[in-house]
């Protein structure tokens, strides 16, 4: 207990309160501000535009303050994306669908209760840390102290005044003292409970409910149905048009050799030894269209683990990939693959559309969480939802309830990071 002020959990819980109060008055504000305005309009055509917008704003608000509560074991609260219907989304589609958001309303209602908790806190750092320092350098303090009282015999007596009397004897001064350091001492479990108090309610209002998790996952896995659908049409049709074509002529070139052969004239030999070097290059080709298939299953790299598949993704790559992978176990091979094909699909996304000069890949996993980070020094401007198979990746990663964030201002640098479970639950 004597080392807890000195801790760093303290320092952050501080560094918390600091940027936590000034972000919940600017939600506070902006809450109240525009859904005055939106109240006040609702009898025009824009009122609900005004509300709209502003829940769409109190929702990236509402995810600003996430990752300074977190959870109890530092991961990060889930929260679902706006649900919206597939296809083409229009203006009015997606003023419905923010305003039928249960999320969208409990951020912004978190936004308002969100500064007394920040005011609360704000007061347990000024009680217990500032009083708490004043009062144990109370003894150089001291004579700097403003409560004068002057004594019968004339002298000036200076210090703290309490209950008329004045702390200036040194057994009241060491029992300042003592008070400011059980304050300090005192400080950081004080602080870490009103933070784990602002902490649950923010998970309990802006986090996903039971109930919209399996909705989630239920839409996320059936687009992961269609997602594979498609991709099975597709590969019947390159089995139809590439690799059966292949396999068709190479019958008939076959056909025609045993032909050829069973003429027995110097003609059919040289016509049989043309039509086998034409049939060879068809195997060849129909061999290296079934390759490509089945490496789009699984890579077989892959069978080896995760670091040297990325390894090897990396040393393929046009821009030069520093590649950092930290894992204390394997994870399931779907997980893996999953990986696998994230990296692929950034470190592509980087050589085609990034303008970079070097890229890195990190990989680790903490808490039951595999975590991609894909970083390079290009322009930046990559969004989700954007091309560049970011849209794809989201849904595949959100299938098996992972997450994935782009990071990526104008002028770069971009930070993409994938999170994935280390483990899979039963059923």
């Amino acid at each position: 207990m004597l080392r807890s002020p000195l801790r760093p959990q303290a320092w952050r819980d501080l560094a918390t309160v600091a940027v936590g109060l000034p972000l919940s008055l600017v939600g506070f504000v902006y809450v109240t501000v525009f859904f005055a305005i939106g109240a006040a309009l609702l009898v025009t055509p824009i009122g609900l535009w005004v509300v709209a917008v502003a829940l769409a704003g109190a929702r990236r608000l509402g995810r600003v303050h996430l990752p300074l509560v977190g959870t109890p074991t530092g991961e990060p609260v889930p929260v679902p994306r706006l649900s919206l219907p597939p296809g083409p989304v229009g203006p009015l589609v997606w003023r419905r669908a923010i305003l039928t958001d249960t999320i969208s309303w409990r951020s912004a209602a978190y936004l308002v209760v969100k500064l007394p908790f920040a005011v609360l806190c704000g007061a347990i750092a000024l009680l217990f840390w500032i009083y708490g320092l004043l009062l144990v350098a109370y003894p150089l303090l001291r004579p700097f102290n403003g409560f004068d009282l002057t004594a019968g015999d004339g002298t000036v007596r200076r210090g703290l005044r309490v209950g008329g009397e004045v702390l200036d004897t040194w057994p009241t001064i060491l029992a300042v003292s003592l008070v400011g350091l059980f304050l300090l001492l005192v400080a950081p479990y004080a602080l870490r409970n009103a933070i784990a108090l602002d902490g649950a309610l923010a998970r309990a209002m802006l986090g996903a409910t039971a109930e919209e998790r399996v909705r989630q996952l239920q839409q996320q896995r059936q687009q992961m149905v269609n997602d594979s659908t498609a991709i099975l049409r597709g590969i019947e049709r390159d089995l139809h048009d590439g690799t059966q074509a292949h396999l068709v002529a190479l019958a008939i070139h076959l056909t025609i050799i045993k032909e050829a052969l069973a003429a027995g004239s110097a003609e059919g030999v040289t016509q049989a030894r043309t039509e086998a070097g034409t049939a060879q290059v068809r195997a060849k080709q129909a061999i290296a269209e079934l390759r490509e298939l089945v490496r789009g299953f699984h890579p077989p790299v892959l069978d080896a683990g995760l670091e040297p598949a990325l390894q090897t993704l990396a040393s393929g790559c046009a821009v030069p990939v520093e590649c950092t992978v930290n894992l204390r176990e394997r994870a399931p091979t779907s997980i893996e693959s999953i990986a696998y094909f994230c990296v692929a699909e950034l470190l592509t996304n980087v050589t085609k559309h990034s303008r970079a000069y070097r890229a890195r890949v990190d990989v680790s996993d903490d808490a039951g969480r595999l975590r991609v980070t894909v970083t390079d020094d290009g322009v930046g401007g990559a969004t989700v939802g954007g091309g560049s198979g970011l849209t794809g990746l989201l849904r595949r990663v959100g299938a098996v309830d992972g997450r994935l964030t782009v990071d990526s201002p104008v002028g770069g640098p971009t930070v993409a990071t994938v999170e994935l479970p280390a483990r899979l639950a039963d059923g």
